[in-house]
């Protein structure tokens, strides 16, 4: 007798999983350029409409985007990243007046492969900002 019980509760639990990802109630999604490239993957891209779709629903007070900053003599990659980012947001119906720009820290790019790192925070007015590094 218990175990329908128990299925019949997986299951519903389980149908609503779907329903969360396509409306994520997260403050940072994380994605990576393929290194020395501007163009998103296609699951960055899908990430990066998630944050859309999470912005457009809880219309927050900025919206932070960050990538690392350019290497000296690299190429220069920070504005075309973050440029594609916005478009991506800004087609999802996030408000491109809440992007702020950031450029990642020296300790957020010292992690090995973390060079085409980059980050989407979704800050509402009461989200408390703190960062070390």
């Amino acid at each position: 007798m218990r175990h329908p019980v128990v299925i019949s509760l997986l299951v519903i639990a389980l149908s609503g999983c779907g329903v969360l990802r396509e409306t994520s109630n997260h403050d940072l999604f994380v994605m990576f350029f393929v290194s020395g490239s501007d163009q998103l993957s296609p699951e960055a891209r899908r990430i990066v409409e998630q944050a859309a779709v999470s912005a457009k629903a809880r219309k927050p007070s900025m919206i932070e985007i960050a990538v690392p900053p350019d290497a000296p003599g690299g190429v220069p990659l920070f504005e075309a990243r973050v440029t594609a980012i916005e478009n991506v947001l800004s087609v999802g119906g996030a408000d491109p007046r809440r992007f702020v720009r950031r450029a990642l820290s020296r300790a957020e790019v010292a992690i090995p492969g973390a060079g085409g790192r980059a980050e989407i925070r979704i800050f509402n007015a009461n989200t408390v900002v703190g960062r070390i590094g």
